[in-house]
């Protein structure tokens, strides 16, 4: 999850027997399947369907990527991440809210901050929430948000932004817009780069354990993991995933780890 549009999936099938990409987005799976055919690839299978819903066989290797933010609850769809797997499991996401420079523009239309969206660390809680204590790994990555015009930003931050189709609303959004975007070779992007990316990863099969997380009182002491899945289920950004598959996280699993890989899942 999300196995489209392929920034992980095509890369590492040519490393790989077979790559399984899981999406529940089938306009994302159509592009993983041109851009197969594109680079001549025949060893990549495409599956629709949420990842909570589908069946699928294990693999050597299961990759989520930019997915957990959005589950309504995280620890079934980490301990299937974990079922499914054979030898490492990789969970990559944001190191730091994705809702971090979106924030200025939520204040400014809603006047009250937005309710930010969880980062690895609230993941790595859900994790040892189950006895697994995940590797850690963060990283830069390149901004791949671009925009070939304005009026696609507009839209895209709309959006984002949940703001309606008032026109008094787009033309402030825009000239926001224009005084933050910056111009590039191929249009327009935000400022920055690149950001902090974080790769969890473990061996599956080490967890399972359901620690206890209230007190002696009976009172929920709360962790980060709850808050993965108060914040996911309250996030309240509909279509924030336009945006988002834009910033998708491309990597290279190591050679160790994909030594006498045969099957790998991208979701």
């Amino acid at each position: 999850p999300s196995g489209a549009p392929g920034r992980i999936a095509l890369p590492l099938a040519t490393e790989v027997r077979e790559v399984i990409g899981v999406d529940e987005s089938r306009p994302m799976l159509s592009i993983l399947r041109i851009e197969a055919q594109r680079l001549g690839l025949d060893n990549v299978r495409p599956i629709h369907g949420r990842w909570e819903d589908i069946t699928v066989e294990p693999a050597d290797v299961v990759v989520c990527s930019y997915v957990l933010p959005w589950v309504p609850d995280a620890a079934p769809f980490l301990a299937k991440l974990d079922g499914c797997a054979r030898r490492r499991a990789f969970v990559c996401l944001a190191a730091i809210s994705p809702d971090a420079f979106l924030e200025p523009f939520w204040r400014h239309f809603h006047g009250a901050p937005r309710q930010p969206l969880p980062t690895y660390l609230d993941a790595v809680d859900v994790l040892r929430e189950r006895g697994v204590e995940p590797e850690v790994k963060v990283i830069e990555v390149p901004s791949l948000a671009r925009f070939a015009t304005m009026a696609e930003a507009v839209d895209a931050y709309r959006e984002l932004l949940v703001l309606p189709r008032i026109r008094s609303l787009t033309r402030e959004l825009q000239g926001l817009l224009s005084a933050w975007l910056e111009p590039s070779e191929d249009g327009l992007r935000p400022p920055g780069r690149s950001g902090p990316a974080a790769i969890l990863s473990w061996e599956p099969g080490s967890g399972g354990r359901q620690p206890d997380t209230r007190s002696a009182l009976g009172a929920d002491t709360g962790t980060r993991g709850d808050r993965l899945r108060r914040l996911a289920k309250g996030s309240g950004a509909p279509g924030s995933g336009a945006l988002l598959r834009k910033h998708q996280l491309g990597f290279r699993i190591g050679r160790p780890v994909l030594g006498n890989c045969s099957r790998l899942t991208a979701t």
